[in-house]
């Protein structure tokens, strides 16, 4: 009789211990979504993707960072989630930082400043240029106790969510026409004014104040009139502010092939190329200097012996006159 009952117990134990584990793993699962992305508005396929899901109780986001770019599941409590996808992981980042993750109302990507450098101007906040980056949200998605207790293991079974999260960094491509070209020996400039960060909840851009250091130009020489030209550059930025408006500017220079290495400047209004085209994510700004380059002996006696400098370099401590144009 004593025997049985404690061969009784043991099963009543067992039993009681099987089914809580199996309660325990359901809770810790929780309704788990499918997320299927399209990247395509991305020049390149990313190496991973991140999924933050915020609960609107105020509890810490569920996040999910993976290598898998097409789909990914993520498992969710009873609740109200406010739902963002974006490309890689905030590490992969080396020109875009991240700020107020924690909170779906606060998390935001914004520019890497830059070094200073002596020969910019001492009143710019000079940023990186920020790396591609597309994100997407979703906001409301609501699970149900329903939900969680009929979930299964499989978001095939449950939900899929599509996501095709659009680029939100311009791309702008400028190209200044210049006469007398060949007196030309290297160019800078700084495009001022724009958007230094973008916030995920209102998909807006913010502030106003950063700038982008143009360090690197093409020039082209028209092959039909070897005094005429233009200088080619393209920087990534996040674009116009959503909030105060303040004229952009773009601060040209232009060191010449004399001795004295004299340097000309022009200052270009770009508020309305902008504005006309701030839908487009590739925005074009085709500008035109007002004037010729002035004439000048060229150091060394020829045009040919003193070449076009395609990264700037050598401008501190031998610019010895500044000439407006």
């Amino acid at each position: 009789m004593v025997s049985r009952l404690i061969i009784a117990c043991i099963m009543l134990i067992h039993l009681t211990g099987c089914e809580r584990r199996a309660l325990t793993y359901k809770q810790k699962l929780g309704y788990v979504i499918g997320i299927r992305s399209d990247w395509s508005a991305l020049e390149t396929k990313p190496l991973g993707e991140s999924v933050m899901c915020y609960p609107r109780d105020g509890g810490a986001p569920t996040v999910v960072q993976t290598n898998s770019v097409n789909y990914t599941t993520v498992a969710l409590k009873q609740g109200i989630y406010d739902i963002v996808v974006f490309n890689q992981i905030p590490s992969d980042f080396g020109r875009l930082n991240f700020r107020g993750l924690d909170a779906y109302n606060t998390s935001e990507i914004y520019g890497v400043p830059m070094g200073k450098h002596e020969s910019w101007e001492s009143d710019l906040l000079c940023i990186e240029e920020p790396n591609s980056f597309a994100v997407q949200k979703l906001e409301g998605f609501e699970v149900t106790q329903e939900m969680v207790e009929h979930a299964t293991t499989s978001a095939l079974e449950n939900t899929v969510i599509d996501f095709a999260p659009p680029k939100v960094i311009y791309t702008i491509h400028i190209k200044i026409e210049v006469e007398n070209i060949q007196y030309l020996r290297s160019a800078r400039a700084t495009v001022s004014n724009l958007a230094g960060s973008y916030r995920f909840h209102d998909s807006q851009r913010i502030d106003n104040t950063a700038a982008h250091h143009l360090e690197q130009w093409e020039l082209v020489v028209d092959k039909n009139d070897k005094t005429k030209g233009c200088l080619i550059s393209v920087i990534n930025t996040f674009g116009i502010s959503d909030k105060e408006i303040k004229e952009k500017k773009l601060n040209l220079s232009i060191q010449l092939k004399d001795k004295d290495r004299t340097v000309v400047s022009e200052s270009f209004g770009i508020d309305k190329l902008i504005k006309e085209h701030e839908k487009e994510m590739k925005l074009s700004l085709p500008l035109k200097i007002t004037n010729k380059l002035p004439e000048i002996d060229i150091e060394g006696g020829g045009a040919e012996d003193a070449g076009f400098d395609a990264e700037i370099g050598g401008w501190e401590g031998d610019v010895n006159q500044d000439v407006n144009i």
